[in-house]
Protein backbone atom coordinates (compact mmCIF):
# COMPACT_ATOMS: atom_id res chain seq x y z
CA UNK A 1 0.00 0.00 0.00
CA UNK A 2 1.08 3.77 -0.63
CA UNK A 3 2.39 5.47 1.98
CA UNK A 4 0.23 8.37 3.73
CA UNK A 5 1.01 11.57 2.89
CA UNK A 6 2.10 14.27 5.28
CA UNK A 7 0.15 17.33 5.27
CA UNK A 8 2.71 19.84 4.25
CA UNK A 9 2.57 17.49 0.86
CA UNK A 10 -1.12 17.44 0.85
CA UNK A 11 -1.10 21.46 0.86
CA UNK A 12 1.32 21.38 -1.94
CA UNK A 13 -0.91 19.23 -4.02
CA UNK A 14 -3.74 21.52 -3.56
CA UNK A 15 -2.12 24.55 -4.03
CA UNK A 16 -0.83 23.01 -7.69
CA UNK A 17 -4.12 21.90 -8.81
CA UNK A 18 -5.53 25.35 -7.77
CA UNK A 19 -2.92 27.26 -9.94
CA UNK A 20 -3.53 24.62 -13.06
CA UNK A 21 -7.46 25.62 -12.40
CA UNK A 22 -6.12 29.27 -12.87
CA UNK A 23 -4.36 28.85 -15.35
CA UNK A 24 -6.57 26.88 -17.42
CA UNK A 25 -9.56 29.82 -16.60
CA UNK A 26 -7.00 32.20 -17.92
CA UNK A 27 -6.63 29.99 -21.17
CA UNK A 28 -10.57 30.18 -21.23
CA UNK A 29 -10.70 33.36 -20.91
CA UNK A 30 -8.42 34.71 -23.33
CA UNK A 31 -10.40 32.56 -25.85
CA UNK A 32 -13.65 33.48 -24.80
CA UNK A 33 -12.14 37.55 -25.26
CA UNK A 34 -11.11 36.78 -28.43
CA UNK A 35 -14.91 35.14 -29.78
CA UNK A 36 -16.06 38.86 -28.43
CA UNK A 37 -13.89 40.45 -30.83
CA UNK A 38 -15.30 38.90 -33.60
CA UNK A 39 -18.66 39.35 -32.27
CA UNK A 40 -18.29 42.48 -31.65
CA UNK A 41 -16.86 42.97 -35.16
CA UNK A 42 -19.51 41.14 -36.92
CA UNK A 43 -22.53 43.15 -35.17
CA UNK A 44 -20.77 46.43 -36.39
CA UNK A 45 -20.60 45.23 -40.33
CA UNK A 46 -24.27 44.03 -39.91
CA UNK A 47 -25.09 46.76 -38.80
CA UNK A 48 -23.37 48.88 -41.38
CA UNK A 49 -24.98 46.43 -44.43
CA UNK A 50 -28.49 47.20 -42.31
CA UNK A 51 -28.65 43.36 -41.43
CA UNK A 52 -30.95 43.77 -37.87
CA UNK A 53 -32.17 39.96 -37.78
CA UNK A 54 -27.82 38.81 -38.11
CA UNK A 55 -27.02 42.18 -35.45
CA UNK A 56 -29.39 40.89 -33.24
CA UNK A 57 -28.18 37.34 -32.94
CA UNK A 58 -25.21 38.53 -32.56
CA UNK A 59 -26.10 40.93 -30.10
CA UNK A 60 -27.45 37.71 -27.80
CA UNK A 61 -24.21 36.17 -28.26
CA UNK A 62 -22.43 39.07 -26.72
CA UNK A 63 -24.39 38.97 -23.94
CA UNK A 64 -24.15 35.28 -23.37
CA UNK A 65 -19.92 35.69 -24.08
CA UNK A 66 -19.95 38.40 -21.35
CA UNK A 67 -21.85 36.72 -18.97
CA UNK A 68 -19.47 33.79 -19.60
CA UNK A 69 -16.44 36.17 -18.88
CA UNK A 70 -18.28 37.12 -15.68
CA UNK A 71 -18.53 33.12 -14.50
CA UNK A 72 -14.53 32.63 -14.86
CA UNK A 73 -14.07 35.88 -12.97
CA UNK A 74 -16.11 34.82 -9.85
CA UNK A 75 -14.49 31.12 -10.11
CA UNK A 76 -11.00 32.58 -10.51
CA UNK A 77 -11.48 34.34 -7.35
CA UNK A 78 -12.95 31.79 -5.75
CA UNK A 79 -10.10 29.60 -6.57
CA UNK A 80 -7.54 32.96 -5.46
CA UNK A 81 -9.37 32.88 -1.97
CA UNK A 82 -8.61 28.99 -1.42
CA UNK A 83 -5.10 29.71 -2.59
CA UNK A 84 -4.59 32.25 0.11
CA UNK A 85 -6.69 30.18 3.12
CA UNK A 86 -3.66 26.81 1.78
CA UNK A 87 -1.17 29.33 2.08
CA UNK A 88 -2.24 30.03 5.91
CA UNK A 89 -2.39 26.40 6.47
CA UNK A 90 0.76 26.11 5.30
CA UNK A 91 2.26 28.83 7.36
CA UNK A 92 0.30 27.72 10.63
CA UNK A 93 2.03 23.59 9.71
CA UNK A 94 4.99 25.23 9.67
CA UNK A 95 4.65 27.07 12.77
CA UNK A 96 3.35 23.96 14.75
CA UNK A 97 6.71 21.83 13.37
CA UNK A 98 8.80 24.77 14.36
CA UNK A 99 7.32 24.63 18.09
CA UNK A 100 7.39 20.57 17.99
CA UNK A 101 11.26 20.85 17.13
CA UNK A 102 11.68 23.70 19.98
CA UNK A 103 9.64 21.64 22.62
CA UNK A 104 11.80 18.76 21.67
CA UNK A 105 14.98 20.65 22.03
CA UNK A 106 13.85 22.06 25.42
CA UNK A 107 13.03 18.84 27.10
CA UNK A 108 16.68 17.81 25.77
CA UNK A 109 18.17 20.51 27.77
CA UNK A 110 16.00 19.76 31.15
Amino acid sequence: AGQSKTTAEILQENKNAIRTSIREIDREERQIERRRKEVETKIKKSAKEGRVSEVRIFAKDLVRIKKAVEKFEIAKANLSQIQIQLMTASGQEAIASALKGAVGAYRSLN
